[in-house]
């Protein structure tokens, strides 16, 4: 059972054997770059502290008492995020028709910065439906600049790169989680985060894993989990192997070769799988260029070998020579 505790000044994600700080309360009036006031109170609380704890208690109000240690945990991994600059932030929620992480993140934003922007999306309105994110949001006090967008989740139509904070709330349902998770990537910034709450949502889980290989997972039960990815461009940029680097030139060398008149579909379909080999590589490093490079390549090349031995053989190897 995964838990969180006050240690040393900290406080720490404890799981099995595995214990994480997530937030050093006793650095906080150094690190803090936020407008919220960090300084011990009489009582011995510090401002964070005092804040969350109020959430907690607030939270089975304005969630008919459900569990609140998935928000609690939610709570400081985003406090986290929010403290590191005193400028104001642009936040994301996808999934926010329940509305109650977008009060959480509402208190605390308003809190930290009232001039930053809170923008939550839902995909159903109206008061026949279930959203609720009016009804929880009107009861924040002090609430930063909020917006409601209702649009499909995996196509807001929002500038690209836009946020510097995005989370996928995913105790809604998501019709396709895959590329909501890529609309999440979408629109955050290079030097962003990206939170993902799953609860009962595998393929949701699954596919952030996919887009975002290096990450931080955070597990409440065996089914429920909150995944968390910092900078998620420029930190894989930096790691990246050189792998494609030094293979590509010799596999468009190679495919260079065979591809002549007289040329087997045999000698064709070992490149294709090479293709997607690469491919993989490259959506795992965030290799965009790289990757949309591949994917021409491998197009061109399925063509290719579909047309070996008809009239249309030349036309297609012509295709392919282009683009290598």
């Amino acid at each position: 059972m995964s838990d969180v505790i006050c240690e040393d000044g900290q406080l720490v994600f404890i799981d099995g054997g595995r214990r994480e700080a997530l937030l050093d309360i006793s650095r906080l009036m150094l690190d803090n770059r936020s407008r919220y006031p960090m300084q011990v109170m009489p009582d011995g609380k510090t401002g964070i502290t005092r804040l969350l704890l109020g959430l907690m208690e607030k939270h089975g109000e304005i969630s008919c008492g459900k569990d609140f240690f998935p928000f609690y945990l939610l709570d400081i991994l985003v406090i986290s995020s929010l403290i590191r600059t005193s400028a104001p932030l642009k936040v994301l929620e996808i999934g926010a028709t329940s509305g109650i992480l977008s009060y959480h993140l509402a208190v605390l934003m308003g809190k930290l910065n009232r001039d930053s922007l809170l923008c939550c999306v839902s995909n159903v309105a109206g008061n026949g439906s279930k959203n609720q994110w009016l009804d929880r949001v009107s009861m924040v006090e002090e609430p930063p600049n909020l917006s409601m967008l209702i649009s499909d989740y995996d196509a807001t139509q929002l500038q690209t790169g836009n946020f510097d904070l995005v989370i996928l709330n995913g105790t809604d349902w998501f019709d396709k989680p895959y590329e909501t998770v890529r609309e999440a990537e979408r629109l955050v910034k290079k030097t962003g985060t990206v939170l993902c709450h799953t609860k009962d949502a595998p393929l949701l889980e699954s596919s952030f894993k996919l887009v975002f290989p290096e990450r931080r997972e955070y597990g409440i039960s065996p089914q429920e989990i909150i995944l968390a990815v910092n900078d998620p461009e420029t930190a894989w940029k930096q790691d990246k192997p050189p792998v494609l680097d030094e293979e590509m030139p010799k596999l468009l060398q190679e495919i260079r070769r065979i591809v002549r008149p007289g040329c087997r579909p045999d000698e064709v379909r070992p490149f294709i799988r090479e293709i997607d080999r690469c491919a993989d590589l490259a959506v795992k490093y965030f290799d965009t260029d790289r990757k949309a490079e591949l994917i021409r390549l491998k197009g061109a090349a399925l063509d290719y070998l579909l047309n070996i031995g008809k009239e249309t053989e030349s036309y297609y190897r012509n295709e392919l020579v282009k683009i290598l």
